[in-house]
């Protein structure tokens, strides 16, 4: 796969560009289906659903730049490119389905249950020279594999010392504001790590069209597990277990009240990440 961020470095590259951290992703694409990108890119989420507080606590200091938390950050070793193995292993409605928005939604999401997608993910190192997300890259990355064609996303702005706030521009004339409210991160062993997102997301109707704007709220929580190159020989480097909870919001009505702000949808993931090679990398 060809390099999806345009910067002033290689794809395997780890500091930003001179040019500054905000990130344009050019392509075409009539149509895809939106991978957010929080805490991990992983794609499938829900179209109808604005984030509700989850009770987590912020474990760093709020960002200087914004007010919002600052991003997660990984070990050193986590820098560069990776190629995932991600399986969508269990879909779930804690609720039952009388709550959901959009059955139909759910359903297709379980048809992929057991279907393995391979993205590359990369992490970069921010202007606190700490290892970070590089969360352009991974949304573009996530979006070409779960929509199964290359540049399904027309545009994406994130800015890396700034990263609370993803703007995207899909083929399809929509376009996707994505703003995260509340992060954690804790170290339970020296070798694992979980982290927690909560986000807003809203989908713009594209011009023209009747239908509303589209919102919806998401928390990740995902715990990594990770060893050296030596120890993980032709195994994965870095594996994890992810979960996507969706809300209801004020936007859905009584049934908002009805769910007692407890998710009404839930998908697990487990994913494997190898380091990435010329050779993987545009296979």
């Amino acid at each position: 796969m060809r390099c999806l961020a345009q910067r002033q470095r290689t794809c395997g590259g780890l500091r930003r560009g001179d040019e500054g951290e905000s990130v344009r992703l050019h392509g075409r694409r009539e149509a895809m289906a939106w991978a957010l990108c929080v805490g991990l890119p992983l794609g499938f989420p829900p179209e109808n659903a604005l984030a509700i507080s989850n009770g987590s606590a912020v474990s760093q200091a709020w960002s200087a730049l914004s007010g919002a938390p600052a991003d997660l950050t990984f070990p050193v070793s986590f820098a560069g490119t990776w190629i995932v193995y991600s399986t969508l292993t269990a879909v779930d409605v804690p609720q039952g389905e009388v709550l959901l928005q959009d059955v139909a939604v759910v359903d297709r999401a379980r048809g992929d249950v057991g279907r393995q997608v391979t993205y590359p993910m990369r992490f970069v190192r921010n202007g606190r020279d700490e290892v970070v997300m590089d969360r352009a890259y991974n949304v573009a990355a996530v979006a070409e594999a779960t929509a199964r064609a290359r540049d399904a996303v027309a545009d994406v702005r994130w800015e890396l010392d700034d990263p609370n706030v993803l703007r995207a521009s899909l083929g399809d004339g929509r376009s996707a504001f994505v703003r995260v409210t509340q992060r954690s991160e804790t170290y339970p062993a020296p070798d694992r790590i979980e982290t927690s997102e909560v986000a807003e997301v809203v989908l713009d109707r594209a011009e023209g069209q009747d239908s509303q704007a589209k919102v919806k709220a998401t928390r990740t929580f995902t715990k990594w597990k990770f060893r050296d190159d030596e120890a993980a020989g032709d195994g994965p480097v870095i594996v994890a277990a992810c979960t996507v909870y969706d809300f209801l919001t004020p936007f859905d009505g009584d049934a908002f009240i009805q769910s007692k702000g407890q998710p009404v949808a839930q998908y697990t993931y487990r994913l494997a990440l190898f380091r990435a090679t010329p050779a993987n990398l545009h296979s």
